[in-house]
Parts: structure tokens; C-alpha cells; sequence
């Protein structure tokens, strides 16, 4: 039996790789938890309640959890583009560095290590304005994503780093658990919160399935890979862009709101980045309520990955998964979307106008 270690097991990817895990009898999972421990204990499974930033290497009860670990695979993370970077970096590389210390404990053989990380770590070219002076990093999420990355490469214990880009539902059906990252953009459709997205309509989306990722973590757990290994996992080559991304949504959030006699949304525009910073938010700035503001702050972190004029490029050190042709199963991801969050499918959209404020709309429903 390898016994298996997961952290992050309470977000979007982490409980879908522990409800696999689970049920495969050949691994002995355990878990650290910062919330959560007793419901996991009841599922049999040896937990650790901790917060990551307390992990420490003397402590004696952390000595004996991790005395017979196997495989490490760290899926904890604050996936929030916007924190200050301090602030990110010891959210997503600090941990790290502490989870490899108490990874270290057992020295023969070695435990293994499986980072995962993004696919955005090194991005594809993109709209150079969307950078804003920001260096080879989108925002303090990617870097400090890279950060961990390179504490493990240090460490000197055996690892596969993997590099998902953006998660959505299962290929088979469209679910999951929590709605992130593009769902956000789809949410903002639906209820009319933004007036345009920026972006390019012919750029490429990369929106990977949530069961390719899992699939990738089991491999990287069976070392299914060569040692040492960069693991990207992508959208299929023929993957979908920005309008068609659009389009889809569109199309299956108004064919839910006619199966319930809801009057449909219309799609946003798409504009350039350029012209958002030097033609629209100059022009609106000046005439925008506070809630208006605070929608086009979020639009903002979604730019970069809105504007990505290729797919991405596989260094030679790099191995690769791809997804399903996404045309094939984003609409399924989006139908689920739409049953799971009936209120916001189903929403009266907002309407823009000069300084406008919807009374049912506060900061809370963005």
C-alpha cells in the first residue's frame, strides 16, 4: 500500500482527488486539515488538524504523521489574484517550504513530493498591456505559485511538479464542486455585471477538465512520470476562444432561463484591452457608482487570461496532458453551473447606466 498524503483536500481540485483516493484500495490516504479534521476522521481517514504555517519538523506528533508517508501531494492554495504579494507569498510558498521539511523526516527511501501548481507560472504571449509593468507575472498568485515551485525543485527530494491552467467541470457531465476562475466571467454574464469583457475574441481560452487534473495527480502518484518531471495539463490543442467561450455560455444560460420562462441575457461585447485603458475607463471612471467600480476592479484580474493571442508552449524538460476537445464538454459545465446556482442563472440582469445602482444588487453578489 502507498500511503498518500493530501493537503488542500476542502478545495475545488483538493476534494476531488480525496474522493478518488478514497476509493482506490491500494492507497492509505491522510490528510492535513486546518477545518474539518473530525468529519474526515470519521471517513477513517489519519488527519492532521493544523494550518500549514504551524508545521514544524521537531514537533513530535508531526515527526510520527509523516514517518511512513510516501507521496506528498500539496494541492493547498490562496487563489486570489489580487493579495499583496507578501501576502501570497506566505499563503503559497512559505507552506511549501514547511510541507518539504516535513516531508524530509523520513530519508529511506525518500518521500516523494507532488507540487501542484499553474500553467500560468509562464505564460503563453499575450496582451502586453495587461501586464501593466508586472513583469513575467500576471499578478502575485502566479509568482508566488513559482516561488513554491522552486523550493521544491531545491529540496532535493524526489517530486512532479503539475501545472493545471484554468479548472472547470468534468468532461463526462460538467460537475463540480466549487465555481471559480471562468465561472466567475459566467456569473457576471448572467446577471448582466459586466457591460463588455476585455479580451481578445479570437485569443485562445485554456480551460482544462477537472478529471484530467485528477488523473494527472494519480499518475504523478504512481510515477507514471520520469523523475524530477514538469507536468503541464491543458486544454485540448483545438481548444475554444474567447467569443466562442462566450458564445456557449450564453447560449446555455438563456436556454435555461427559457425553460423557466425568464427573459434571456445578452452577450457581452469584447473589447481590447487597449481600448478598455485608454478609451472606456477614462470615459467611465468619472461617471461610475461604487458598486460599478468594484465590478470592473474584478474584470481586471480576468484580462491577462482573457487575452492570450496563443496556446501554451511545452518547454523541452516539460511532458504534457491535455483534455477533451473542450467544445465538447463546456456546455455541459455550463448547463451544471446553471442547475447548481439557480438564482444567479435566473437573475433580473443588471443594468448599467450613470452611477446606476440595482436594489437587489450589493457587493456581496459579485
Amino acid at each position: 500500500m502507498t500511503n498518500v498524503l493530501l493537503t488542500g483536500v476542502t478545495g475545488t481540485l483538493g476534494s476531488a482527488v480525496f474522493s478518488r483516493m478514497l476509493a482506490d484500495r491500494s492507497l492509505g490516504v491522510r490528510a492535513i486539515a486546518r477545518s474539518g479534521g473530525t468529519a474526515l476522521e470519521a471517513r477513517g481517514v489519519q488527519t492532521l488538524s493544523m494550518d500549514l504555517h504551524r508545521l514544524d519538523p521537531r514537533d513530535p506528533e508531526t515527526v510520527a504523521f509523516f514517518a511512513d508517508v510516501d507521496v506528498v501531494v500539496n494541492m493547498a492554495a490562496d487563489v486570489r489574484w489580487n493579495q499583496p504579494r507578501a501576502a501570497a507569498i506566505t499563503a503559497n510558498a512559505d507552506t511549501v517550504s514547511r510541507l518539504l521539511a516535513c516531508a524530509a523526516i523520513r530519508a529511506d527511501p525518500p518521500t516523494r513530493f507532488v507540487q501542484v501548481s499553474t500553467a500560468f507560472v509562464a505564460s503563453p504571449t499575450g496582451c502586453q498591456d495587461c501586464r501593466n509593468g508586472q513583469g513575467p507575472f500576471n499578478n502575485s498568485y502566479e509568482e508566488s505559485k513559482f516561488a513554491g515551485e522552486q523550493h521544491v525543485v531545491r529540496s532535493g527530494l524526489p517530486f512532479t511538479i503539475l501545472r493545471p491552467s484554468m479548472i472547470v467541470g468534468a468532461s463526462d457531465d460538467g460537475s463540480i464542486e466549487q465555481f471559480n476562475g471562468i465561472y466567475y466571467i459566467v456569473q457576471a454574464i448572467a446577471g448582466g455585471l459586466v457591460p463588455f469583457l476585455v479580451g481578445d475574441p479570437r485569443g485562445h481560452i485554456d480551460l482544462v477538465a477537472i478529471d484530467t487534473v485528477v488523473d494527472a495527480i494519480l499518475k504523478a502518484v504512481a510515477r507514471q512520470y520520469r523523475d524530477d518531471s514538469v507536468v503541464r495539463v491543458l486544454a485540448h490543442p483545438d481548444g475554444l476562444t474567447l467569443s466562442q467561450t462566450v458564445d456557449i455560455a450564453v447560449e446555455e444560460i438563456n436556454r435555461f432561463r427559457a425553460q423557466h420562462g425568464v427573459d434571456p441575457v445578452e452577450a457581452p461585447a469584447l473589447i481590447s484591452c487597449r481600448s478598455y485603458r485608454q478609451l472606456y475607463l477614462p470615459f467611465m471612471r468619472a461617471r461610475m457608482g461604487l458598486v460599478q467600480r468594484k465590478m470592473l476592479e474584478i474584470g481586471e484580474q480576468f484580462h491577462p487570461y482573457l487575452s492570450m493571442q496563443t496556446g501554451f508552449a511545452t518547454a523541452p524538460f516539460e511532458e504534457v496532458e491535455h483534455s477533451p476537445p473542450t467544445a465538447g464538454y463546456y456546455s455541459n459545465c455550463i448547463r451544471y453551473w446553471c442547475i447548481a446556482n439557480p438564482d444567479r442563472a435566473l437573475a433580473r440582469p443588471y443594468r448599467w447606466a450613470r452611477g446606476s445602482a440595482n436594489p437587489e444588487l450589493t457587493a456581496a453578489t459579485i
